[in-house]
Order: structure tokens, then C-alpha cells, then sequence
């Protein structure tokens, strides 16, 4: 049977070859095969086009999901259709055809659909998406909402006030430029897959194919262009920031800085043509805007475009045909949302043609029809082209054509011949005005047309990254344009995505190349009028036949000559050329000149600017500064984490050092902004960024480097031995406390991990507290402990009184599981292990420092024979590993709408214990800024980590919902926000539902009696926790203030242990032992009272996205798994990071602005009711006078789970940076 299938396979290659007439393996070159190719695609695309663009239009002229969905159907249909035709073409060896079968298939074969279809369709969504959100924005203040046409642009162009201005310009961009930021990472990230997938480098490589010049030859010729140009812009820039700076005044603008940039009449600064009032050089002289001319003459938005298409066929053009009328949109729907950025539609089939188009009355809109109608025009003219040809020579070209007609259009001549201008001046005052209404449009368009590009290339190749995207656009726009935001930005805006051509993915040196082709041509096609008698700038060539032949038999080639032929048929040139553009202006250009000198306007933009410019200027450059700084100190403390070497040790405490100095440094650079005061929000980023704290760079600091680097040594290489066996704590010793029942094993694994750390620390450790007692004195603070507390308030004793409180709330819930799990255990060891009255040996709740009970949840187990949900054998027997852990993870929190870790994430994280170095396993995610997060744990496969990575993957998701925030705000509201995130997640993961729903539980039963062992289940996790959270800082606080002393440490400990979890050591403990040393957190100053807070707001947390998500079940088996509705209010609250008061980011996820252990109640009311029948005949509570305490350590868990590294933390905790922590 093989054998003939393998025979019918050959014969069947066969047959394809023979009818394709190739021979197998060789590329087909036969010309007439291609051309018939050529012939049959062209035809097909045609209807494929049609289909898309119309879709498109149908789409842009009415945003709602229908059209949405119906646009993209027909653009993936449309990207199918050329995928096909590709791989076809690509069977054709073209080399000995004809140049014109070698261009058709050039152009056939130019592709950058992504391979994948759902990728393709993911990028289509994106685009879609980030149109919606431009046409839907709109600004809002208390009395009435604006959208941008034409409520915000009458605002920026015709307002005077410099507060309004700024309302419009800074709203807009907090509507629309916020909103589609993430939106466009990812639509950049798919973009260049589609790229690569089709050979590209990035997607800014495919775009710059479309001018058939090698990349270095297209860059130095745009380079040029520029360069040529400059100087006349500087000119023009200084003469407008003299007249701004009259009438806004000096404080507002400064003499030699930048302009802020809505001062300038335009949404973008683009066009300044909207200021022509204030800074006319001759006001007596007539000015050339005829808006309120058109008004008077009750211009219509139908007269304009007949206005329009009779200078086309004035000079013999075509005709626009009936369908044209029928089919555009001229003029703003009022009943659909729909996008009004001017545009033009070729439909390809039919000479179905149209514009939409939201005019207004104006002349500006006038010149925008003139310019829509030569898109138009130029359809018409190459309609009979092939289809793959029917595009502009370049896409500058296509541009190029209106704007052309344009320059005819707006001549003082020409509006007097249509009845728009009275009357004429021939003055030189009369010429020097035209030519400055037209520079505003023309001249100060080219900086802005040239830099788009250069940021979005530099985008698409890696060269900007997302956390820099803000930056490097205002650098840009600083450089090129000389002008600043008049507010202060961060990345958490996204200006560039306020402005159309951002989100709507369409390229744009388009504009700059046809603003320098356009005099070009106008020069040509004045010279085929006749009128070289006159300067260029008042040539019209309206009404002359000889041109418009001359510019149709351009028109008509489309793209089926290379653009240098095109142009030379025109122009006599093969280049773009400055030279049209610059004798054109040259009068004006020899007139600024002149009346800068005179008046003395400065030129160029290189000054300081104004104080508020300044103090903006200095607040982003150090905030990208900072970041990597911060970033580069991230990677050495990662390295020597992941890899522990006395080498790694020494870079991470120079690099400590050095990062201090660093910042330090540049925090002396706005040393002269100290004291400036210009709004709340630009003064609290510039106290931040200017404040350098006594002990910045002190010999205490550095020490405290040392001191904490060995600590960590110690504890991270700690070892049990067991005669020449040795263990370390992971997976050796948790492993023997999680699964072994035997007394004598557990105590040998709890007291061997204990002499093993704390002696050896301990006399590190009270050098440790004399250093950060010093450093939080030098930073007005009474001890650390006081420093510690600042990040929740300004309020410390309110703090730890609503902290005791909310202990005192749960204590009796407490005391009951406690009594329950002693019996069990009591009858597990016997009495004379376990008493009936008082504490509980530490060693025997199957972790080593007693803060989680779940590892013994076998021997506690309510009711046996029901459900037990543990799924850790059902996770090894699906061959789980550690890394679809995490992706199971990563995909509950893209369930909900929320982000998905980047590609990096994967590539840079430690997910597993190195088998060749040792390394610190406490599991923690990091956050080393511009967009790298990792995740450095040594996971195993068990139920228990798969719950830890979810808390870490929370603490990622944190990271990349903040990570826009500025760098002072990427934070947690309060450092129990980052700790209960990922805990909220793990409340719903733990549920049955969801268990079943990812495949690791196969049923689940819904009884009171299933419910009461997974609640029990939950209660030995976040019950059994609570009092070890709250006294391990108790401790500690007492330790930094004095009243527990070297001498008392473990006594003290032990005290605080046995009062609140009622346990005791199983061994005597002495003042040689150092059991506070044995857990992590106590040498990795990691403060603790974050994760007793973190136990509580998660099921604040939970209860408030349950009821987001429609929940209707008990508290404790909700999941939100899959609700969007409850993704939009976790990001809403995360994206805050500490930009905002906890008390703000509780209400904005809760609508609480309280702790409140009310949710954690409700939760385990079930398991409580049931403890206290229970318990009937027990002891509640444990008598301390029997049993005297000893000592012991503290545990990982949650709190394990919970400790984060990020830069910041590292700076300010572990290397000390002591930048103080009240920011």
C-alpha cells in the first residue's frame, strides 16, 4: 500500500509539472507564461482591491464593529489573494524578460502580510482599533465634550488665551495618544514579523522600497533636501517666536529657545498658517485669506469641490465621473462615529473614485480639496494601466499633485479670477505677505513632514524602544522643529499616536518629498504655461492647455517607469532638487533675514528657554537618563543573584556605587530648579529629580553594600549536613519539612537550616541595623523602621494602629484553625510532642518557618474520602513543565485583557535551579525598566510553585501595566499593592472551576462538605499566614528603634512567635542562635509588613473584581478567569502605579479608600462556622506559661512569592541609594 501511494505521489508530481510547462525543480522562463500571469493577476487584484477599499471606506465613514469586521474579512482576503499570486510569481525566473514583465513582477512580489494569518488578522484588528480610538476621542471639561473636527481645531486655531490652547492640545493627547500606545507596540511588533517574514529587515525597510534607492542613497538625498532648507526654516522659526513672544510674553517664551508647541495654530505645529492675524509683516496691505469671503458668498461644501474639479479641467484633466458625487463624503456625518482625516479612494473598478472628507468652510479646506482632487486625478489619468502599476511614480508623487494645483490656486491672481479677492496689490509689501501666508503652510511643514519618519524607522528598527518612544519624539521634534510641550510628558502619553498617520499605519516622508517635488513641478509646468515672465510665486497655470498635457502624460505612467524617469519627463531633473522651493521664497527668505537682524529675533533654538521649559526639559531628560542608569545597575544585581561568585559580588557592589554616583550627578544638574514652583505635578517630579539626601554616596552606604552582599552569601549558600550528606534549603530542606512525617527527619532539617544561617549572620546583622539606623537619620528619619512605615503614609502611628486592628479582626479566625490543626497533629505525634493547651512545635506544619500549613493539608484534610484539590500529581502526570507553568500563568492574565510578558521575558528569566552555579532560588520578578522583566526562581513541579509563579506573574504584570508610568511612579501604591496582585490571580486559580477549565482537575464537586476542604485548604496558606506577616516586622521595628537589643534578638523573636502563631522552638534556643537570620527576608532587607497587608486587600481586591466580572457564587469560588470587565479594573488601578495616593489606587479598584478585612471574612465564613462545631471540646488559644519559648525563623509562602527586585528597590533598599522613600 505504501509503495503505491508513493507511486501515485510521483505520478501526480508529474502531472503538475507537465501542466504548469515547467520542468521540475527549474523556474519557468517563458515570457508569454508571465505575461498570461501578469494578465490574470492584474485582473483578479482589481476586483480584490475594489473589495477591500471599499470595505475600508465603508469602515471610515461608519466605525462600528459590523464595518470593522466586514474591513478586515476583506483586506485578509485581499492579503490571501497576494500571498497566492507571490508564491506563484516566485515560480518564474524573470532575469531575460522585459524590463516592463521584470517591474510588474517587482512590484507584484512586494509583501509585508505576516505568513501567519491569524497574525495578519491580529494586525488588521490593531490598526482598526487604534482608528476607533482617534475618531471616537474627544476632550472634556465640566460643561460640554469637544471632538477634534472642528471643535478642537477652531480652539488651536483661532484662540488667543494660552491656557485654553493648552487645555486642547495637552486634552487631546491624554484622550487619544494614552490609548493607543500599547496598541501600537503591538502593532509594530507584528508589522515587522510581517516584515521579516518577506525578507525586510524591519517594517521601515519595506516602506523605503516603495522609492526604489538603496537605503544609504535615500537617506543622504532626504539629508540634503534638508539641510538645503534649514537655514530659510530658522529664519522663518525665529520671526514667529518674536511675534509670539509679543504677544504672550517673555515668560512664556524665551528669546533663543524652542516654541511651545500649541502656540502655533495647529494640532501638531505642522501648518502655522492659523497665526497669519498675529504676525502678518504688513498689515495694511491685503491679506490673502479668503475665508470670510467665502462665508459672504455662502460657500458651499459642494461649490468648493466644483470649484475644485473646474481647475482640473480647465487646464484639460478629466472629468470626475457621476459616481464620484454619489458615492464621497464631504461633508461630517452627524449620526456615526467616522474618521474625518481627509482622504481619497481609489476603488479600482467602475472609475468608482472618491474623497471623505469633514469640510468646513475655509481656505484652508479649500486647498485640502484641490490637493484631495488630485489624488483623484490622478487615479483617472493611470486608470488604464495595469493594476499592479496604478500607484505614484513614488508615494511622494501622489502627494504632490493637488499641492501642485495648489500653488495656482491660492495666487492673489487667481482667487481674484474666481471672485474670492477684490483686488490685487503688485506692492513688494503686498508680495512679502502672500509669501508668509504661504510659508506657514509650506516652509513650516518641512521639518515636522521630515521627522515623522525618522522616528517610526527608528521604531520599527529597534533603535526606540517603547520606554523611550515619548523621549525620542519630543528630541526630534525639538531638534527638527525647535519647539517643546508646553506640559510636562512622560511615557505614559504617546503623542505621536495623536496624530492620525500614527495609528492609521500610514507612512509619511510621503509629505516631505512631495512638499520639495511640488515646486518642482509647478516650476515645469509654469515654464510648459508660458509664464517664466512673471516670478514663480504668482505663476498660475489655471486655464493652460499646455500644462495640464504635459503634467496628464505624467500622471498616466502611474508607477510603471522607475520616479527618476518620471520626474525627468517633467522636469528635465532625475532628483529631487531644494532649488524650485527656494527661489520661490526667496524674496521672503531675504526679507526675514533682514527683519530678524533689525529687530534683533534671534535665530535657531539653542537656548535654555524659558524656567518651566527648563524644569520640563530637565525632569524627561533625567527620567530616561535615570532609567538607564538604573537599568545597567538591574543587570549586575541580577548576574550576582543568578550566579553567586565572589567576581559577581564585587561588580554588584561597584555597580551599586556607581549608580549612586550617577544619579547623584545628575540630580546636580537641575540643582538650580530647586526651588522653582510652576504647577503640583512638574514641582513633585523636579523635587524628586533634584533631591540628593545626606547620605547619598556616604562611607555608610557603601558599607552597608558590603555588609548586605555577605549576608546574602551566607544565607543563599547555607547548607543542613547529615554526616557527609548535605542539603540545601531548596529543593533539599523544603522538601524534607513539606513531605516528611517523621518528627526526628523535621527537626533535623528545621534546627540543621538554622545553624546553618542565623550565627554566621548575626554579627553582620548588627552592623547591618547600626548602618541603616545611620543612613534613615541622615535622611531626617528617627530609625529605618520609621523610614520603612513612610511608604504607606506620613502617618506612622495611624498606620500601625490600622494594622493591629485589622489583626485583631482576624485573630479569633486565627486561634480556630490553629486549635484544629493541633489536634490533628497531636493525634498525628502524640501528647507528649503536642499539647493540648499550648504552642505547637514550630518544625511540624511542613514548612520551615511555620507560615504556611498547606504542605500537610493530607493530615488536616476535613473530610478524606471527598475531593482533594491538589493538583500536583495530575500536573506531573501531563508532563508539566516549568515553563508551561508559566505560560498557564501568562495566560490568565491575557484571559482578561491585560498584557502578555514580551518575548524577552522568556529569553532572559532564571525559571529553574542552575545545575552548574549557585544562585539565590527565593523566587522574585524583576523589573529592570525599559521593558525587560524577568523572573528568577527555582521552580518545581507542584501545586505549591504553581501558585508562586502566578504571584510572581502578578508582580510582572504590575511592572508592564506601570512600566510608562514616570520613573519615581513605577512603583506599587504601597508595597502591599505589588505583593497582593498576583495573589488576588492565585484566589481564582486555586477555584475548581478553574482547575477544570486549564485541565488539571477532571471534575469537582460542589457539596458543602467538597467546599469545606477547599476552603481548609486556602485557610492553611492565607489564615495560617497572617500572624507570622505581622510580627516579623514587629520584630524588626523594635530591633531598628532600640528596644530589642543584640542581646534579646532571639528571646524576642521567639516571644513575638509564640504570642502571636503559637508556636515554639523544638529545640532550646540560645542568644548564639540568630533564627530571624533563617528566613529570607530578615538579611535580604526585604521589609515584611507588605505582605500581611497583601493578605488582606487581596480579597478586597478580589471581591471587587468578582463583582465587575457578574459574579454570582460564594466570595470563595469565583474566578475572573476570562472576564474583560475585571481585566479593566485591575489595569486601571495597576497602570496607576504610585502616580497616586493608595488610598486613590484602593478606590479605583474597591471603591473603598480603607483597609478592610471585611472581604477575607466573608470569604472563609464557611470554614470558620465549621471550626468553631468543630472545636467544640477543644482548647482556643495556647497557654505560654507552660512552655517555655525557644527560637526559630520565618517562612517563605506568599511572602516568598511576594519579594520583588526592581531597580528602584535595589537602589533604595539593597544597594541603598538612599533617595527618600516619602517620594
Amino acid at each position: 500500500m505504501e509503495s503505491k501511494m508513493r507511486t501515485f505521489a510521483l505520478v501526480a508530481a508529474i502531472v503538475v509539472c507537465v501542466l504548469a510547462h515547467v520542468t521540475c525543480g527549474q523556474k519557468n522562463t517563458n515570457e508569454a507564461e508571465a505575461i498570461a500571469f501578469l494578465s490574470r493577476f492584474n485582473h483578479s487584484h482589481t476586483l480584490y482591491r475594489h473589495n477591500s477599499s471599499k470595505a475600508g471606506y465603508a469602515y471610515g465613514s461608519d466605525i462600528n464593529p459590523t464595518t470593522e469586521k466586514a474591513s478586515i474579512d476583506a483586506s485578509l482576503a485581499l492579503a490571501e489573494f497576494l500571498s497566492r499570486s507571490k508564491k506563484e510569481a516566485e515560480s518564474f525566473d524573470t532575469t531575460n524578460m522585459s524590463a516592463d514583465v521584470k517591474r510588474q513582477f517587482f512590484f507584484l512580489t512586494l509583501d509585508d502580510s505576516p505568513k501567519d494569518s491569524t497574525k495578519l488578522q491580529e494586525l488588521l484588528a490593531t490598526i482598526a482599533k487604534m482608528e476607533s480610538t482617534y475618531s471616537k476621542g474627544q476632550v472634556c471639561n465640566k460643561t460640554r465634550c469637544y471632538v477634534l473636527n472642528p471643535d478642537l481645531y477652531s480652539i488651536i486655531g483661532k484662540s488667543r488665551n494660552y491656557d485654553e490652547l493648552v487645555f486642547a492640545w495637552k486634552g487631546w493627547r491624554d484622550s487619544v495618544g494614552r490609548n493607543v500606545k500599547r496598541d501600537y507596540m503591538k502593532y509594530v511588533e507584528i508589522s515587522n514579523i510581517g516584515a521579516t517574514d518577506n525578507n525586510y529587515a524591519d517594517e521601515g525597510a519595506y516602506w523605503r522600497v516603495q522609492y526604489e534607492l538603496p537605503d544609504e542613497q535615500f537617506f543622504a538625498e532626504l539629508e540634503k533636501l534638508w539641510t538645503q532648507m534649514k537655514p530659510f526654516y530658522e529664519q522663518l522659526h525665529g520671526y514667529i517666536r518674536g511675534k509670539l513672544r509679543q504677544k504672550y510674553g517673555k515668560d512664556k517664551i524665551s528669546e533663543d529657545g524652542p516654541i511651545p508647541a500649541h502656540l502655533l495654530g495647529n494640532m501638531w505645529a505642522q501648518s502655522w498658517e492659523n497665526l497669519y492675524d498675529m504676525v502678518v509683516p504688513y498689515p495694511n496691505q491685503p491679506i490673502v485669506d479668503v475665508t470670510s469671503e467665502m462665508v459672504r458668498q455662502n460657500y458651499t461644501v459642494l461649490k468648493m469641490f466644483e470649484l475644485s474639479e473646474e481647475f482640473f479641467l480647465s487646464i484639460g484633466m478629466k472629468k470626475l465621473p457621476e459616481i464620484f458625487w454619489r458615492n464621497s463624503i464631504i461633508e461630517k456625518r452627524k449620526d456615526v462615529a467616522m474618521t474625518c482625516h481627509a482622504s481619497a479612494w481609489d476603488l479600482s473598478i467602475d472609475y468608482d473614485v472618491r474623497v471623505k472628507m469633514c469640510t468646513n468652510i475655509n481656505q484652508g479646506d479649500l486647498i485640502t480639496v484641490h490637493h484631495e482632487l488630485g489624488h483623484i486625478q490622478y487615479y483617472l489619468q493611470y486608470w488604464d494601466q495595469p493594476s499592479v502599476y496604478r500607484r505614484g511614480a513614488n508615494p511622494g508623487f501622489h502627494e504632490a499633485v493637488g499641492d501642485t494645483l495648489s500653488l495656482s490656486v491660492v495666487t492673489p491672481k487667481h482667487l481674484q479670477n474666481i471672485g474670492l479677492l477684490k483686488q490685487v496689490s503688485s506692492s513688494n509689501e503686498a508680495d512679502i505677505n502672500y509669501l508668509l501666508s504661504q510659508a506657514l503652510d509650506k516652509i513650516a511643514f518641512i521639518p515636522f513632514g521630515y521627522l515623522m519618519d525618522q522616528w517610526r524607522w527608528k521604531v520599527f528598527s529597534g533603535e526606540i524602544i517603547p520606554t523611550d518612544y515619548n523621549y525620542n519624539w519630543w528630541e526630534l521634534r525639538n531638534k527638527y522643529q525647535g519647539i517643546v510641550p508646553p506640559e510636562l510628558r512622560s511615557e505614559i502619553d504617546f503623542d505621536p499616536g495623536a496624530k492620525y498617520h500614527i495609528p492609521a499605519s500610514v507612512p509619511y516622508i510621503r509629505y516631505f518629498v512631495s512638499y520639495i517635488l511640488q515646486f518642482q513641478f509647478q516650476r515645469s509646468l509654469c515654464q510648459a504655461a508660458n509664464k517664466t515672465n512673471e516670478p514663480l510665486y504668482l505663476c498660475s497655470i489655471y486655464q493652460s492647455q499646455e500644462a495640464g498635457e504635459k503634467l496628464s502624460e505624467m500622471l498616466s505612467l502611474g508607477r510603471s517607469k522607475p520616479w527618476p524617469e518620471v520626474l525627468k519627463a517633467l522636469t528635465g531633473g532625475t532628483g529631487m532638487d531644494a532649488t524650485a522651493i527656494i527661489d520661490y521664497f526667496k524674496p521672503l527668505n531675504d526679507w526675514l533675514t533682514k527683519y530678524n537682524k533689525d529687530n534683533n529675533f534671534k535665530v535657531g533654538w539653542a537656548g535654555n528657554g524659558t524656567v518651566k521649559q527648563q524644569a520640563i526639559k530637565f525632569v524627561m531628560w533625567y527620567q530616561h537618563e535615570a532609567e538607564k542608569i538604573y537599568h545597567k545597575n538591574t543587570w549586575y544585581q541580577w548576574n550576582y543573584s543568578t550566579n553567586l561568585t565572589s567576581h559577581n559580588a564585587k561588580l554588584s557592589a561597584e555597580s551599586s556605587i556607581n549608580t549612586t554616583a550617577a544619579i547623584v550627578a545628575l540630580r546636580r544638574k537641575g540643582h538650580s530648579l530647586q526651588n522653582v514652583s510652576i504647577n503640583s505635578e512638574i514641582d513633585r517630579q523636579l523635587r524628586i529629580a533634584t533631591f540628593i539626601p545626606a547620605s547619598a554616596g556616604s562611607p555608610e552606604s557603601e558599607e552597608l553594600l558590603g555588609v548586605n552582599n555577605e549576608m546574602d552569601r551566607l544565607y543563599s549558600t547555607g547548607k543542613a549536613c547529615n554526616g557527609t550528606t548535605c542539603y540545601s534549603l531548596n529543593p533539599g530542606l523544603d522538601g524534607i519539612l513539606a513531605k516528611s512525617r517523621d518528627y526526628n527527619e523535621l527537626l533535623f532539617a528545621w534546627h540543621g537550616w538554622r545553624n546553618g544561617t542565623g550565627p554566621s549572620i548575626k554579627p553582620y546583622y548588627i552592623k547591618y541595623v547600626s548602618l541603616m539606623n545611620t543612613l534613615a537619620k541622615q535622611a531626617n528619619y528617627s530609625d529605618a523602621g520609621a523610614r520603612w512605615r513612610s511608604r504607606y503614609g506620613n502617618n506612622s502611628k495611624a498606620f500601625t494602629d490600622n494594622v493591629q486592628k485589622l489583626w485583631l479582626q482576624l485573630k479569633p479566625f486565627y486561634q480556630n484553625l490553629h486549635a484544629y490543626v493541633r489536634k490533628r497533629l497531636r493525634e498525628k505525634y502524640g501528647a507528649d510532642k503536642v499539647s493540648r493547651t499550648g504552642p505547637v512545635p514550630a518544625h511540624l506544619f511542613g514548612n520551615m518557618w511555620a507560615q504556611s500549613w498547606i504542605n500537610i493539608y493530607d493530615m488536616l484534610v476535613p473530610y478524606p474520602k471527598k475531593q482533594i484539590l491538589d493538583v500536583t500529581d495530575e500536573m506531573v502526570k501531563q508532563n508539566y513543565t516549568v515553563k508551561k507553568i508559566f505560560e498557564v500563568a501568562d495566560e490568565f492574565f491575557v484571559s482578561m485583557g491585560l498584557e502578555r510578558v514580551p518575548k524577552s521575558f522568556w529569553k532572559n528569566s532564571m525559571l529553574e535551579k542552575p545545575k552548574d552555579r549557585q544562585a539565590i532560588c527565593h523566587a522574585s520578578a524583576w523589573d529592570f525598566y525599559r521593558g525587560d522583566v524577568r523572573v528568577k526562581m527555582c521552580t518545581q513541579i507542584n501545586f505549591d510553585d504553581f501558585l508562586t509563579v502566578h504571584h510572581e506573574m502578578g508582580h510582572i504584570q504590575y511592572y508592564l501595566q506601570y512600566g510608562f508610568q514616570p520613573l519615581n511612579y513605577r512603583s506599587g501604591a504601597n508595597p502591599a499593592f505589588h505583593e497582593a496582585v498576583g495573589d488576588t490571580i492565585s484566589l481564582s486559580v486555586t477555584t475548581p472551576d478553574h482547575l477544570r477549565k486549564v485541565g488539571l482537575l477532571k471534575s469537582s464537586e460542589n457539596d458543602q462538605e467538597s467546599a469545606i476542604n477547599y476552603l481548609m485548604l486556602q485557610a492553611l496558606d492565607k489564615i495560617a499566614f497572617l500572624p507570622f506577616g505581622y510580627l516579623v516586622d514587629q520584630w524588626r521595628w523594635k530591633v531598628f528603634d532600640g528596644s530589642i537589643t543584640p542581646e534579646n534578638y532571639n528571646k524576642a523573636w521567639w516571644e513575638l512567635r509564640t504570642k502571636y502563631q503559637g508556636i515554639i522552638p523544638p529545640v532550646s534556643r540560645t542568644e548564639e542562635d540568630f533564627d530571624p537570620g533563617a528566613k529570607y527576608h530578615i538579611p535580604g532587607s526585604t521589609p515584611y509588613i507588605r505582605y500581611f497587608i497583601s493578605y488582606i486587600i487581596q480579597f478586597q481586591f478580589q471581591k471587587a473584581l468578582c463583582q465587575a466580572a457578574g459574579n454570582t457564587q460564594p466570595l470563595y469560588l469565583c474566578s475572573v478567569y476570562q472576564s474583560k470587565e475585571a481585566g479593566k479594573r485591575l489595569g486601571d488601578m495597576l497602570k496607576l502605579g504610585r502616580s497616586k495616593s493608595w488610598e486613590d489606587a484602593m478606590e479605583a479598584i474597591t471603591g473603598q479608600r480603607e483597609m478592610d478585612a471585611s472581604a477575607i471574612v466573608e470569604y472563609f465564613k464557611p470554614l470558620d462556622d465549621w471550626l468553631k462545631e468543630q472545636n467544640k471540646d477543644e482548647v482556643i488559644g495556647w497557654d505560654t506559661t507552660t512552655t517555655k519559648p525557644q527560637v526559630t525563623t520565618p517562612s517563605t509562602g506568599s511572602a516568598g512569592r511576594a519579594f520583588t527586585w526592581s531597580t528602584l528597590f535595589i537602589a533604595l533598599f539593597t544597594c541603598l541609594i538612599a533617595f527618600d522613600l516619602r517620594w
